[in-house]
């Protein structure tokens, strides 16, 4: 705080020189600078900063001809000049500016003559001044002299009437000071500092002693003479003062003496008033003689550790905390005090007894902490306050007298009482006696209400007449170990863990009681039975790890509340009765359960039944509200009756490891993990489930066969990992899950319907496998596709014992859909105009690949194909064409697209076994020199169109082959351009030739499906005006047709959202599939977003879903 204000002072110093550097005009005379006041023939002097020597002020300064009399020395007028020597002063200055010889170092003496006013800070810092004439002066300002350490004494004549902050502050040599100011205001601090001042000389007449010597340590005595008062702070911290004489004081100011540590004793003959910490601190007083005194302040003895005795006979008044931390004091007279104050005698830790004869009222925290005190009467005392004896850890007897009120925490930590009678006593306040760990005897008396905690902890009571008790708060016998039984006949309001952790407790009488709190008998071990026949609420936890508890009866209770009788491991029966309702973890590990009938129950909560080790039987009415885990881990449990209900919750089952069946006839819904490492379920009856949730019945290890005839959504990992199963028949599965499969390693068959949706909710950290249904079935051999168009994403990778797939509907398949099925050796892939990433990657088993319309292929599709010996590859090998083709070492016959105009050389240049190249190209490609291998080019024969022989001898690279034929076969199309309407069908034929050959069959396929479609067989069907490709193949081997798609005037297209005005007719998919026969207009709804040919015999229509 000093050290701001001499920041702040220093700020004000220098505002008052900016502000008077323009107070009016500014002139020289006789080598200074002065300046005019505004009015008037006064001037000041102003800044003459950088003087040095010795200078004389003169009385009257000649300016323009006119004479100025010279009335002050202006703010910082010699600021910092350390050369000054010395400065006369003329009688016509009577006051000098704040800091205007600050720091003026060289000055010795000064005459100060007809001075009366010292600005701030004027002579701070002036070292070199050794002594001062204050005679006619009445203001000293704030650190006006401050830091002059050569000062040795200072007299404080009469005249003066105000001192400032610290004023004298930091005069180390001053040893010697004379007060004669008799009416003089002095801020604090006045002489702070001043570690070398031993002597203080008090005027006669001077009878008030303002706050001005705080800290002169160096004081051991005073002559107070005929002061009769003393001031704020006027002695703090003077450590020295051994001796005071304080015949004549009538008053002590607050922290007049604070702090004094070398005091011993003190006569307060005279005094009447001792305000507050007025000697707080002052660890080495003894002894007192309060005599005459009628009031103390807050805190005036406060931490008087060396204090043992008080009389306060005539003292009328105490502050509060006025003795609280006299560690010393034993003896104590209370006299004629009435009232106790705030923590008045609180942690004085020696006070064995005390009368407290009239005292009638006590404020809070009166005596807590006084761990000496035995035995208290309080005869005329009607209420005991707050924390009154809190912590009194001896107090063995308590005479209450006529209270009728105790405070909160009033006894609480008086562990050495052993019995209270609160006889007259009406109300207790909250923690009132809180951890009396010595209490053994209460007679509660004509107490209504017991507050929070106002007994607890108290180990060693052992019974309680609740007497008229009609209201226990919370935790009011919270940890009472040695209770045995209580009876609560009048008890209607129970507060949360009344009695918690009553370890003793064996049995309780509830009486009126409706409604428990929460925690209300939590942990009470010993307790073996309860009957709650008049009870209808119980709180959370009210019975949580009573594990003796063995018997319950609910009478009319309804709701069970959360935990309520979680950990009561012991209960192994119990009457569920009226109950409807049974919240999160009501019967959690309690271990000792065998059967349970919740006929009546509709809600379940969380984790209700969870962990009942030894649980064996559930019977369920109509539950319809499920909570997670409400059966999970009950390991015994082998019988469940579902009643009526309709949906099952997350977590219900699982865990449940002992269940072999369950009948799920009138189950619709089946949550997320409800039957999960239910590893003895052999046997499901699925009836009436539609939907099954996320791992549903994952790691079910036990099921071989489940019949899911009504399923139509199966949700992610549902059966994941259940590895016994072996044929599935999914032909009503609509939606199904990434993962639903995975890992069932003995899953041999599969038959899928129409899955239009593959849910791909998941992990963004798998983001990848979102549809990987099927994904590591390391056994499956069949796959039955149904009428899916779409495979999603590593839906069967890993499927190592897969060896054939049939993708006749399929239009679409995800990346990955067949990654590491190295059981797979021949894919006709032709139909497909593109393919994702690593979709047959690590097929390693593969041979056979057709993959004539694909223009789009990444380098990972086939990445670790390396078996494949023949390969078909598009028709145009384009830029998207990026299939690695470097590793297919094994490759011994390559069919060329028709429409390839060149292939990167050194492409097969690592395909030493390729023996047969047939190219459908009838101009040759362009190729580098070493696209091929050498052994290729030596022991290979190249087949090429009829007619393209010699062409091909003689282009680059093509050259290289030393055996050129023309291709064994060709295919004739019966027409190489037709037309044919939109939204009309034609069929288109072609043939092989020359009959010998070894192969006929022809199959067709259409470069563009959106301009036009074509089935296998050859019926061409317009979609957009506009000419397309479609190809007759045979073993590798094309032929070209043109195919112009006209607009069609007879019928009206329809591309908007009202499908038709057809009848009744068959929907094709743009590829030409049937996807449905004998349709209605109603139907029409149930297909996927797309466009689709309608056929009837009244026409087609190509419509937008």
């Amino acid at each position: 705080m000093k050290q701001k204000i001499k920041r702040l002072g220093s700020l004000l110093l220098l505002l008052t020189a900016i502000l008077t550097a323009h107070a009016g005009e500014e002139f020289s005379y006789n080598g200074l600078k002065f300046c005019i006041y505004d009015t008037g023939d006064l001037c000041y002097v102003a800044h003459n900063w950088y003087t040095t020597g010795a200078i004389v002020i003169p009385e009257v300064a000649e300016y323009s001809g006119k004479s100025y009399k010279v009335a002050s020395i202006g703010g910082n007028a010699f600021y910092l000049c350390p050369r000054l020597t010395s400065v006369t002063i003329p009688n016509s200055v009577t006051s000098i500016g704040a800091g205007a010889f600050s720091g003026c170092t060289g000055l010795t003496s000064l005459d100060l003559k007809n001075v009366t006013s010292i600005g701030a800070g004027a002579f701070s810092g002036c070292t070199g001044l050794t002594s001062l004439d204050l005679k006619n002066v009445t203001s000293i300002d704030y650190n006006a002299f401050s830091g002059c350490t050569g000062l040795t004494s200072v007299t404080i004549p009469k005249s003066v009437t105000y001192i400032g902050y610290y004023a004298f502050s930091d005069c180390t040599g001053l040893t010697s000071v004379i007060f004669n100011a008799e009416k003089c205001t002095a801020s604090r601090g006045v002489f702070s500092g001043c570690s070398s001042l031993t002597s203080l000389t008090i005027g006669d007449k001077v009878t008030t002693i303002p706050g001005a010597f705080k800290g002169c340590t160096g004081l051991t005595n005073l002559d107070l003479k005929n002061v009769t008062s003393i001031g704020a702070d006027a002695f703090s911290g003077c450590t020295g003062l051994t001796n005071l004489d304080l015949k004549n004081v009538t008053s002590i100011g607050a922290d007049a003496f604070s702090g004094c540590t070398g005091l011993t004793s003190l006569d307060f003959k005279n005094v009447k008033s001792i305000y507050g910490d007025a000697f707080s601190g002052c660890t080495g007083l003894t002894s007192l003689d309060f005599k005459n005194v009628t009031s103390i302040g807050r805190k005036a003895f406060y931490e008087c550790a060396g204090l043992t005795a008080i009389d306060l006979k005539n003292v009328t008044k105490l502050g509060d905390s006025s003795f609280g931390g006299c560690t010393a004091l034993k003896d104590v007279n209370l006299g004629s005090v009435s009232s106790l104050s705030k923590s008045v005698f609180e942690n004085c830790r020696n006070i064995e007894t005390i009368d407290f004869g009239k005292v009638s009222s006590m404020d809070d925290n009166a005596f807590q902490g006084s761990t000496s005190l035995k035995s208290i009467i309080l005869r005329n005392m009607k209420s005991v306050s707050n924390y009154a004896f809190s912590g009194c850890t001896n107090l063995l007897s308590v005479d209450l007298g006529i209270a009728t009120s105790l405070g909160s925490y009033a006894f609480s930590g008086c562990t050495s009482l052993s019995s209270i009678d609160l006889k007259s006593t009406t109300s207790l306040g909250e923690y009132a006696f809180r951890n009396c760990t010595g209490l053994k005897s209460v007679n509660l008396g004509n107490v209504t209400t017991i507050n929070r905690s106002a007994f607890e902890g108290c180990k060693n009571i052992a019974s309680i007449d609740f007497g008229k008790v009609t209201s226990i708060g919370d935790a009011a016998f919270y940890g009472c170990a040695s209770l045995i039984d209580v009876n609560l006949k009048n008890v209607t309001t129970l507060g949360s863990s009344a009695f918690g952790v009553c370890n003793g407790l064996k049995s309780v009488g509830f009486g009126a009681i409706s409604s428990l709190g929460n925690y209300a008998f939590s942990g009470c071990t010993s307790l073996t039975s309860i009957d709650l026949k008049g009870a209808t609420s119980l709180g959370e936890y009210a019975f949580r790890n009573c594990t003796g508890l063995k018997s319950v009866n609910l009478g009319n209770v309804t709701t069970i509340n959360r935990s309520v009788f979680e950990g009561c491991k012991s209960l192994a029966t119990i009457d569920f009765g009226k109950v409807t309702s049974i919240s999160n973890g009501a019967f959690y590990h309690c271990a000792n359960l065998t059967d349970i009938n919740l006929k009546n129950v509709i809600t379940l909560g969380g984790s209700t039944f969870s962990g009942c080790s030894r649980l064996k039987s559930v019977v369920l009415g109509n539950v319809t509200s499920w909570g997670s885990y409400a059966f999970s881990g009950c390991t015994s449990l082998t019988s469940v009756d579902l009643g009526n209900t309709e949906s099952i919750g997350d977590y219900t089952f699982s865990g449940c490891t002992s269940l072999k069946y369950i009948d799920l006839k009138k189950v619709t819904t089946v949550g997320e993990y409800a039957f999960d490492g239910c590893t003895g379920l052999v046997n499901i009856d699925f009836g009436s489930v539609k939907t099954l949730g996320r791992q549903a019945f994952s790691n079910c290890t036990g099921l071989t066969n489940i019949d899911l005839k009504n399923v139509d959504e199966i949700g992610r990992a549902a059966f994941y990992g259940c590895t016994g199963l072996t044929n599935i028949n999914l032909n009503k599965v609509t939606t199904l899950g990434c993962f639903a499969f995975s890992s069932c390693s003995g899953l041999k068959s599969v038959k899928l319907g129409k899955v239009d949706t593959w849910n791909t909710t998941y992990e963004s950290a798998y983001s990848d496998y979102v549809n990987s249904a099927f994904i590591n079935c390391t056994c499956l051999e069949t796959v039955d596709l149904g009428e899916t168009s779409t495979l999603g994403n590593y839906l069967f990778s890993g499927c190592t014992a897969l060896k054939d797939i049939d993708l006749k509907n399929v239009t679409e398949l995800g990346n990955g859909a067949f990654k590491g099925c190295t059981g797979l050796t021949e894919l006709d892939l032709n139909k497909f105009a593109q393919l994702g990433t690593n979709t047959f990657k690590n097929c390693s088993g593969l041979k056979s690949l057709g993959i004539l319309k694909a223009s789009k292929v990444d380098a990972s599709t086939f990445e670790g194909c390396n078996a494949i010996e023949t390969l078909v590859l598009p028709y145009e090998w384009g830029a998207d064409f990026k299939m690695a083709l470097s590793g297919t070492t094994q490759l011994r016959t390559l069919y060329i697209g028709e429409n390839t105009a060149s292939i990167p050389n050194k492409t097969f240049v690592n395909n030493k076994n390729l023996f047969e190249v047939y190219s459908n190209a009838a101009t040759p490609p362009s190729i580098g020199t070493a696209t091929f291998g050498s052994e290729t080019y030596t022991y290979a024969t190249l087949y090429v169109p009829q007619g393209s022989v010699s062409a091909y001898k003689a282009a680059t690279g093509w050259s290289k082959f030393e055996d050129i034929q023309e291709l064994p076969f060709q295919i004739v199309v019966k027409d190489k351009k037709v037309s044919v309407d939109r939204t009309k069908s034609i069929l288109v034929s072609a043939s092989v030739t020359p009959a010998s050959a070894t192969t006929s069959l022809v199959k067709w396929y259409s470069l563009d499906d959106e301009i036009a479609t074509v089935t296998t067989d050859g019926v061409v069907t317009g979609m957009a005006e506009g000419g397309v490709t479609v190809l007759a193949y045979c073993d590798g081997i094309t032929a070209p047709m043109k195919v112009i798609v006209k607009k069609f005037d007879g019928v009206e297209d329809v591309m908007a959202d009202d499908p038709t005005e057809l009848s009744e007719f068959d929907v094709y998919n743009l590829q030409g599939i049937r996807v449905r026969a004998n349709c209605t207009k109603a139907e029409l709804s149930e297909l996927s977003h797309g466009i689709y040919i309608l056929v009837s015999p009244q026409g087609r229509k190509k419509v937008k879903i």
